[in-house]
Order: structure tokens, then sequence, then C-alpha cells
């Protein structure tokens, strides 16, 4: 195995570590609040990053970049639920 194929692994398992945790952590807050959503009912916020690809994202690029804007998007929203501002005023 050359270098860059083992670092190809190791990055890879660093996200999927990353990945676990962070679902971790928000299992974690959802259950301490005893709740499942933050909010109202809908479309889980992992759904819409499959959806999006597969029927939107012409390029692995368009994917990304999505998934960069819609991770801020979304925390900012928890932190914003987690002080307890409204969604709308």
């Amino acid at each position: 195995m050359n270098f860059f194929s083992e670092l190809k692994r190791r990055n890879a398992l660093s996200f999927w570590f990353g990945l676990f945790n962070l679902a971790v952590a928000l299992g974690g807050t959802m259950l301490g609040l005893l709740k499942h959503i933050v909010g109202g009912p809908g479309i889980h916020s992992l759904q819409v990053l499959p959806l999006f690809g597969n029927y939107f994202a012409k390029t692995k690029k368009q994917t990304i970049i999505f998934s960069v804007v819609y991770f801020l998007f979304a925390s900012a929203l928890f932190l914003q639920a987690m002080k307890g501002i409204p969604l709308f005023f």
C-alpha cells in the first residue's frame, strides 16, 4: 500500500469518526431535551443531502458546496434553537 492510498483511508476513517461523534452529540442533545426534533415536523435534516445529490446536483463539486452551505445553515439554526430564540420573530 502506498502513502497516498493510506492517507485516503485515514481521511475517510477520520471523516466517519467525526460524523459519528456529531451524531452522538446531536442525539444526546435531543435526548436531554426529551424531543426528537427541534422545532416542528418535517423532513429529517440528513435526508436533504442525498435527495439533493441524487436529483439536483450535476457534479460532485455542487454536492460538496451544497453540503457545506447546508451544514452552516443547520448549525446556525441549531445554535439559535439552543439559545431559545424563535425562528420567526
